[in-house]
């Protein structure tokens, strides 16, 4: 019986080659993704050596310290972001920006990735759970709601960053440890969110915060919520618009983005946008 690693479908590399003794797309086998996550500067366990059960090479085994010195630059560039800040909501309140962070509204980021492949989904998960330690993430979702299994293909990882400054500073990292594992964006995501590296896509929402805005909206925005109801209705976006898609181009998009750049300011722009 083949030898396995800790992830019961990945097979343990040749300690000669570092690669599945199978072809990728064998039963029992892996994606060669999987092999070269395992080497990344984020992967944090060593695969043992099927005949002796040491860890295999350095050329195999885990970089824990450009693991830590790239952690220890995303906590050493969020220092230098001044993301302190509130916002006047519709009612009056006043909330800071960690606060809103805090329920999960802002920026968020969606991450599409074969959910199905256990090697690839605990990759995932033990990279976002060392960056959500540094306090540069809030929180994040593997399922629950999202991805393929709930008819949401392109998000099978949720991540919430909150502050847009934030949102640029980490997305790269998150491309640097995890681009070779992760496909390209799902269908809603291409059309709902925007691009902040190749693979890593995100939205704003401020869902249940404030009414002012829709759920969802084109192109990382939102659109306001009275746009949104008209344009399911014909007879309210043709009073000031020849097609439903000019209504959407220059009156709903246009509308969500001056509002949310007025009342949320740098926590949705950004500082340097």
């Amino acid at each position: 019986m083949e030898n396995l690693s800790p992830y019961a479908d990945v097979p343990i590399p040749d300690p000669r080659t570092g690669y599945p003794s199978k072809g990728s797309g064998e039963k029992g086998s892996v994606d060669n993704r999987v092999v070269k996550a395992a080497v990344s500067v984020f992967s944090s366990v060593p695969i043992p050596n099927p005949s002796t059960g040491h860890v295999l090479g350095s050329n195999i085994q885990c970089n824990l310290e450009e693991e830590k010195a790239d952690i220890g630059e995303i906590t050493r560039l969020l220092e230098g972001v001044d993301l302190n800040g509130e916002v006047q909501l519709p009612d009056g309140k006043l909330m800071t920006y960690d606060q809103i962070a805090a329920m999960g509204k802002g920026w968020k980021f969606h991450l599409n990735f074969d959910a199905e492949n256990v090697g690839i989904t605990e990759e995932v998960r033990r990279f976002l759970m060392a960056i959500r330690e540094t306090g540069a993430i809030t929180t994040f979702k593997i399922g629950h709601g999202g991805g393929k299994k709930f008819d949401q293909p392109g998000k099978e990882a949720t991540i919430y960053v909150g502050h847009r400054d934030k949102a640029e500073i980490i997305a790269p990292f998150i491309e640097k440890a995890l681009g070779v594992l992760l496909d390209d964006p799902g269908e809603d995501v291409l059309v709902d969110d925007r691009p902040f590296t190749e693979h890593v896509w995100g939205r704003f929402e401020v869902a249940n915060l404030d009414d002012d805005f829709s759920n969802y909206g084109k192109g990382g925005s939102l659109f306001l919520s009275r746009d949104a109801l008209a344009m399911g209705v014909t007879a309210l976006w043709s009073r000031i618009a020849s097609s439903r898609e000019e209504f959407l181009e220059n009156i709903a998009v246009p509308s969500g983005e001056r509002l949310l750049r007025e009342r949320y300011g740098v926590y949705y722009a950004g500082s340097k946008l």
